[in-house]
């Protein structure tokens, strides 16, 4: 069974996908969270809130992808960008709250929905990095990697990989200073 893991999380396009599937759920039940406890703690009927809690979520969604927080791992860390799309998302609740009335969305529902989905994305955010370091400094999962090129530009190369804890494992260098070498014997 661990070996049928380690082959299926060294395939990047699973491991690209079950990433992005993790932080949408995180962000989903954060979404979610701050819905249901600001209409909660303002009064709001529950079930005008869950009738129209998918739509709040597509839009939460929305955004936060729109903010580039499902992308690689120094952008979706960017904490400025996940208060950006929390404000961004208040603000149309409040303006759907306009257009739709009956929604019960306000401008104060709206923020104290944001101010509870930020905190809990965010503590969920920093646990799914924590866990995600954990991995890789445990060395599971790491992606075998040959460093090819001249030795200035390997040896920096080298150093960013092991200034933090990265997804790939250097399993050798190749040096090209005295030609193109023989790349077919790398297969």
């Amino acid at each position: 069974m661990r070996d049928v893991a380690r082959r299926l999380f060294r395939f990047h396009a699973f491991r690209r996908l079950l990433s992005v599937a993790v932080l949408i759920f995180i962000d989903a039940v954060a979404l979610t969270v701050g819905v249901l406890a600001s209409a909660y703690f303002t009064g709001m009927a529950q079930e005008t809130v869950v009738a129209y809690l998918p739509v709040v979520l597509a839009v939460g969604l929305a955004l936060f992808a729109a903010q580039d927080l499902y992308d690689r791992a120094a952008t979706r860390r960017n904490p400025a960008a996940l208060i950006g799309a929390l404000m961004l998302w208040a603000g149309l609740l409040a303006i759907g709250s306009v257009v739709y009335p009956g929604s019960g969305f306000g401008l104060s529902t709206g923020l104290v929905a944001a101010l509870l989905a930020l905190v809990v994305s965010g503590t969920l955010r920093f646990l799914y990095e924590q866990g995600v370091e954990w991995i890789y400094r445990r060395g599971s999962f790491r992606i075998p990697t040959l460093v090819i090129g001249e030795q200035a530009d390997r040896e920096r190369l080298i150093r960013a990989l092991d200034a933090s804890p990265s997804p790939y494992r250097l399993v050798g260098e190749l040096d090209l200073s005295e030609g193109m070498g023989d790349l077919p014997r790398l297969r």
